[in-house]
């Protein structure tokens, strides 16, 4: 199955339906040393989205009662194969080095794969040395299993590419490519030269109100440069970009999903799967370079349903062109930024203490619905590597 939809919680409870349409469940434990062998994986692109959306929801509404293990690359791999060995997890999610790698040391064994899932497919398959990796990987499972495929966006080039993975596939596109930008999330441009682009970043961010914010840029020097910037003027920023040691990365985003810092500046590495229900406002302080990448970045603000606001810089031509693109791929009218932005259009005016009521709400309901759906009526206790 190929789905294409724009929604975060559509698209992971979509798949979590399925399983149990499939009818999943654990199978017994094992108390043999023999390398153990889960019944599903599902691979994602960035160590960082393994740990969020999986790592976090996953943990509250599947693991109380199934086993779920998340395994990234940048980190100690003995790690991941004493978790395997103690812990004998039933659904796998990871990055596909690392799981490719525990699979050709015999750690992990793929023969009982009964669900192989790839999140954020275009991306995994559009990458040579990734399709690589993926394509092994799928070599290891059985032939009868269940493939399911997900992304945001998925161009009619990589569709052939998804189909070789796949039986008489059934493709599902919830959406047409106009209704994929948020509902809620305002997108305005500031036409502007590259050097005036800190003054103005300065002044915005002084008189939005915002709970957290992400400064998208082109690469990792203008990512640390801006970062230190920011905290040169007495701004609450830190920087993700793929030039760091894994830990530290992971570090840092911890602190960012804690409140501990507001601002962060990303490069593209923190473009998908990153779900941060503060946020609420994102900067492309640099032009992405496609419709693609900015409809991924943008995503970022306004998540779970809630408002936010995208500002985007024009600083050149090619700037320009791109974000036509954007505006005639989806139909939508992207102006300039005005003097004054009316706060309730990109701010739900919830403090801390109700909104995280409400999230604890949300949370307790899926769970409940999960249950009746039955995908959580059993006794039993997933960066490149």
């Amino acid at each position: 199955m190929m789905w294409t939809m724009s929604s975060w919680t559509m698209k992971k409870m979509r798949w979590r339906q399925q399983l149990g349409e499939m009818g999943l469940r654990p199978q017994p434990r094992r108390m043999s040393r023999a390398p153990m062998s889960p019944f599903t994986a599902l691979a994602s692109v960035t160590s960082c989205s393994s740990q969020s959306y999986f790592g976090q929801l996953l943990t509250v509404a599947l693991s109380i009662h199934q086993k779920v293990a998340v395994f990234f690359g940048g980190l100690s791999i003995k790690k991941d194969e004493e978790v395997l060995k103690k812990n004998c997890p039933h659904i796998v999610v990871g990055t596909p080095g690392r799981i490719l790698a525990l699979a050709r040391n015999k750690s992990l064994n793929l023969k009982h794969i009964k669900h192989f899932i790839l999140d954020e497919c275009d991306k995994m398959l559009d990458q040579l040395d990734m399709r690589r990796d993926v394509q092994e990987i799928f070599r290891m499972t059985p032939h009868e299993k269940q493939v399911m495929m997900f992304s945001a966006t998925l161009s009619k080039v990589i569709r052939p590419v998804c189909r070789k993975f796949m039986q008489d596939p059934m493709e599902i596109f919830v959406d047409d490519e106009t209704k994929l930008t948020l509902h809620g999330l305002q997108q305005y441009y500031v036409k502007l030269k590259d050097n005036e682009k800190n003054r103005k970043l300065f002044d915005l961010l002084d008189v939005l109100e915002f709970n957290q914010v992400v400064i998208f840029v082109k690469s990792v020097q203008r990512c640390i440069a801006l970062a230190q910037l920011l905290v040169e003027q007495n701004f609450p920023a830190i920087a993700i970009h793929r030039g760091m040691p894994q830990e530290e990365r992971l570090s840092r985003y911890q602190q960012f999903k804690d409140f501990q810092r507001r601002i962060l500046v990303a490069t593209n590495l923190f473009g998908r799967g990153m779900d941060i229900e503060r946020v609420n406002i994102a900067f492309n302080y640099d032009m992405p370079e496609d419709s693609d990448t900015y409809l991924h970045r943008v995503a970022r603000a306004g998540r779970f349903g809630t408002k936010g606001l995208a500002i985007t810089f024009v600083s050149d031509e090619n700037d320009a062109k791109i974000l036509n693109d954007v505006q005639d791929r989806f139909e939508v009218n992207i102006s300039e930024l005005p003097d004054e932005i009316d706060i309730s259009s990109y701010s739900e005016y919830l403090d801390y203490e109700t909104a995280g009521l409400v999230y604890m709400f949300c949370m307790l309901k899926i769970f409940h619905l999960l249950t009746r759906a039955g995908i959580l009526a059993w006794g039993i206790g997933g960066g490149s590597n």
